[in-house]
């Protein structure tokens, strides 16, 4: 972590790991046209040069330093048939890949499940090592630029820009936690929410693209990582626990490997749940949640409850099958029940009738 001198003020600044961006365009994109916003949005407009590139994956084809538009006009047009890729420290990994469908398994992951189609890769560099806040800057105005240039003029179907970093937050569905600029279709989330609000209200910016995409941004002038988390966190476990059953991740968190500033966030706001008991024949374990007007169950507590159930063990070595949250009522069982009912937990609150009454998933 570098330090950074500002007048009389000491501050901290974490970059992400990197920043990434990928594109995925209809099968019909002509490469040359992709190619050539990628030279001039992000190769001449930010001076992200590489040291080489290819066509194909053919290394007979490479060629030393950057492409420029005239080199990308000039290719024939099936040239460009199967990929191009081109590599370099401050650009990172440029690649672009014509996806087809398989006969077998294939990952088709970072082209959002589509098997046909093209798809443009920005895997930035290494930014965790240093302190330059504008190499920061730059990677990520770049990769956001050039998704804005190449909706403009290419077909697009889907985009993301993401900052990759230790995460410690959920990941709701159609917003992963370092997602700073997204495509999304207003269906997907119909399908996927609840409170379709929380998702809308977790952006800052929203254009419409037609066809029922909606381009949202948010956070993109935040440099410091600890400062996008601050402002970004909050609304991502809103959108967890406005999201529909068993579509939230929480497993890939990495408290554990925190900053130090990073560890204080982790560790901010009150605690609201108090272990009641311990079951050795039923191996379960309670907990009460008093959670205050305007409050919710804090992070820290969620992911030491999907801990619990995970390991099936209790720190102390003990065993446990069933992780138990007593809440005094159904209403705030229900406000704050959809992420414990995701991780495992049994939900229970105490009715009007003056009995205990599981909340079902």
């Amino acid at each position: 972590m570098a330090a950074l001198t500002m007048t009389s003020e000491r501050l901290s600044f974490e970059p992400p790991s990197l920043v990434d961006a990928a594109v995925v365009l209809t099968p019909a994109a002509d490469p040359r046209a992709v190619l050539e916003q990628v030279v001039r949005e992000f190769i001449e407009r930010f001076e992200l040069r590489p040291s080489f590139w290819q066509l194909n994956g053919d290394e007979r084809s490479r060629r030393q330093g950057p492409p420029t538009p005239e080199m990308i006009k000039g290719l024939a047009p099936t040239a460009v048939s199967d990929s191009f890729f081109a590599d370099g420290p401050d650009c990172g990994g440029i690649h672009l890949t014509r996806f087809t469908p398989k006969p077998y398994d294939f990952p088709y992951w970072e082209t959002y499940g589509l098997k046909d189609c093209w798809g443009l890769r920005l895997t930035g560099p290494d930014l965790s090592a240093g302190d330059d806040t504008a190499r920061v800057g730059r990677s990520l105005a770049s990769r956001v630029a050039l998704v804005n240039a190449l909706i403009k003029t290419c077909p697009v179907v889907r985009a993301h820009v993401e900052r990759n970093a230790r995460v410690f937050a959920p990941e709701p569905p159609h917003a992963m936690p370092g997602h700073v600029l997204f495509i999304a279709d207003r269906t997907e989330i119909e399908r996927d929410y609840v409170n379709t609000g929380a998702y809308w209200r977790a952006w800052e910016q929203a254009t419409e693209l037609g066809g029922g995409r909606v381009l949202l941004a948010r956070a993109l002038t935040v440099l410091d990582e600890v400062e996008y988390k601050r402002r970004t966190y909050p609304a991502a476990w809103a959108m967890a626990r406005a999201a529909r059953a068993g579509l939230t991740h929480y497993h890939h968190h990495q408290a554990g490997e925190l900053s130090e500033a990073e560890r204080a966030l982790f560790e901010s706001g009150e605690s609201t749940l108090t272990q009641v008991g311990y079951q050795s024949d039923e191996q379960w374990i309670e907990f009460t949640a008093m959670v205050p007007d305007g409050a919710h169950i804090a992070p820290r507590e969620i992911f030491q409850l999907d801990d619990l159930v995970a390991t099936r063990r209790l720190p102390d070595g003990r065993p446990l099958e069933t992780v138990r949250v007593t809440f005094p009522n159904r209403a705030i069982a229900e406000q704050e029940a959809r992420p414990l009912l995701d991780i495992g937990v049994t939900v229970q609150f105490f009715s009007e009738g003056g009995t205990w009454e599981v909340l079902s998933g």
